[in-house]
């Protein structure tokens, strides 16, 4: 692995842990507290962030091969990811949320980074 695959992939252990936190807060206690299509749309905005940090770590490995797909599937699924996770509730919507709009900014800043 390069020192640039090593140093992309530190960058995504925040969003990681916080994302575990929230999926357990969710399981644990709000579900139950979250019904019908807010419940829908907060596992879609979760299940969006985790699909966004497979490709920031799938383009971290490939460390730029075709960088502008890797770049738009991922900030578009990370965007998808903060706009739902507000649907949620309790502790797995704060955790979600937080884990969403990194992941999100990581993205942004390789979209604004000269190539």
């Amino acid at each position: 692995m390069q020192l640039n695959s090593a140093l992309l992939l530190t960058l995504a252990a925040l969003p990681l842990v916080l994302l575990l936190f929230a999926w357990r807060a969710w399981k644990a206690h709000d579900r139950q507290i979250v019904n019908g299509s807010r419940r829908t749309l907060f596992w879609g905005g979760a299940s969006a962030t985790v699909i966004s940090l497979l490709l920031y770590i799938g383009f971290a490995l490939a460390s730029g091969v075709h960088a502008l797909v890797w770049l738009r599937v991922g900030f578009w699924t990370g965007a998808t990811g903060v706009v739902l996770c507000f649907f949620g509730k309790g502790k797995s919507r704060a955790f979600s949320t937080i884990s969403a709009g990194l992941t999100w900014a990581v993205w942004l800043l390789f979209a604004w980074a000269p190539a």
